[in-house]
């Protein structure tokens, strides 16, 4: 019988990729398994699944006794994949490179991430691969052209906001906002967030990708050909239908999950890219509201999301023509903590008092963010903020900080122990900025009014 063939074949597969799993726990083995003729070529072609098994039921993820041979077979390849795709340093680079040469990589990926929704340990693992694959420069923008990654990627992401208003609904109790640490759609949503965030990072190519889509009502991710078309297919309708109506810009729908507990600070990230490599026109559109958020969850929240809105606002502060104006609003909305120049600076230096040892392991961006969104506010409005950096002392402050400089903060993101994205300013000459600008402010007796 030749299904009994294939079963009994799929079987011995099955073996020998939990050996190697195992073996490729191991870096060095890691390189040994990606240099071994062909091997990772048919890892690849065991990804391959058809649009009509994805759509199939969804199975017991954690009963592996109990799946189909052939979906535990995707799995366990998947599951090799990414160890491999995960190795540190220059090995995992080397690797990287290995399998994202091979032809189908991506659009296997892709296709897993687009029709898996029923299977979502399949999905999860698919994008830590890309995730991991994206690290790389070159592979980055190679993920980027394939066409769909990112629109599939952003569904996954903005499907969480909308699971969460249905859960509201039907529970009608409790806020659209921190879930459940352990379920697997927060966490496929933070997966899909920060593959996004990498992709983004330093490619305008990829920001642009992304400004062009818009979200439908019904949180399709579309491209603006495929909204016309939905447009002229509603048009034609005498019931209506459809998607129900305009989509809006990928942009607008993140600025909405900012303040989410769950992947807020994942969306911030990508923000903060679509504002350093993004066109202007959106970075217009979206600095107001980014500055607006990102200094009430300064205020409101610690560790990542802190972290992240230090970053955004960094970015953004710059593109912001009426800062005082944005500050005046939130304080009369009276919503978080106030925004004023003086609040806003307090946040800034308590961070930077209380790690003026040295930069913390987790998350290292930390110090960085924070120099960073001080020297941004103080070169692009000072005569809002001179006169307070004057008064907190910031110069001194960063003359400390600047005895404790490491490594760690010139780069955006790592593989282990090694650095792989450099930022385009290390942050001893970010320092360098910042102490010249605050000693120049200290030293004045008074900073000249706002008009």
């Amino acid at each position: 019988d030749p299904s009994m063939v294939e079963q009994k074949v799929i079987a011995i597969r099955i073996v020998g990729l939990r050996i190697l799993k195992n073996l490729a726990k191991d870096p060095l083995n890691s390189l040994r398994i990606g240099a071994t003729r062909g091997l990772l070529t048919r890892l690849v072609t065991f990804i391959q699944v058809s649009q009509p098994m994805l759509l199939s039921s969804a199975v017991e993820e954690d009963e592996e006794e109990q799946q189909d041979p052939k979906f535990l077979q995707v799995r366990k390849s998947l599951e090799l994949l990414n160890l491999l795709a995960a190795t540190p340093g220059s090995a995992g680079r080397t690797l990287r490179q290995d399998i994202a040469r091979i032809v189908f990589t991506v659009s296997n990926l892709r296709n897993i991430v687009q029709f898996g929704e029923a299977h979502v340990a399949l999905q999860l693992c698919a994008i830590e691969i890309l995730s991991s694959l994206a690290m790389d420069e070159d592979v980055q923008a190679m993920i980027g052209r394939t066409g769909g990654v990112i629109r599939c990627l952003l569904s996954v992401l903005l499907r969480l906001q909308k699971q969460k208003q249905k859960q509201k609904q039907t529970q009608n109790h409790g806020e659209v906002g921190k879930g459940e640490a352990d379920s697997p759609h927060i966490q496929l949503a933070q997966k899909a967030g920060e593959a996004l965030a990498l992709l983004a990072l330093k490619s305008e190519d990829n920001c642009a990708r992304m400004g062009r889509l818009k979200v439908m009502p019904d949180g399709t991710v579309v491209s603006p050909e495929e909204e016309e078309e939905e447009e002229e297919e509603e048009e034609e309708e005498w019931t209506g239908g459809g998607r129900g109506g305009g989509g809006i810009p990928v942009v607008e729908a993140l600025l909405g999950m900012v303040s989410d507990w769950d992947v807020g600070d994942i969306v911030m990230n990508i923000l903060r890219s679509f504002c350093a490599y993004g066109q202007e026109w959106w970075r217009e559109e979206i600095a107001k509201e980014s500055a607006k958020k990102a200094m009430r969850i300064m205020g409101e929240r610690g560790g990542r999301a802190q972290v992240a809105a230090m970053g955004l606002l960094a970015k953004v502060a710059g593109e912001v023509k009426d800062m005082r104006g944005l500050m005046e609003e939130e304080e009369e909305e009276k919503q978080g903590i106030g925004g004023g120049a003086d609040a806003v600076v307090s946040r800034l230096v308590g961070v930077l008092a209380n790690n003026v040892g040295g930069p913390v392991a987790k998350p290292p961006a930390l110090r960085r963010n924070a120099v960073e969104a001080a020297v941004v506010l103080a070169e692009c409005h000072p005569q809002i903020f001179a006169d307070v950096f004057r008064r907190h002392k910031l110069g001194q402050l960063l003359l400390r900080v600047s005895d404790s400089v490491s490594d760690i903060e010139d780069y955006a993101t790592f593989s282990g122990a090694a650095g792989m994205t450099r930022h385009s300013e290390s942050m001893s000459a970010l320092l360098d900025r910042g102490i010249h600008l605050f000693l120049k402010c200290a030293a004045r007796p008074t900073a000249r009014p706002s008009d």
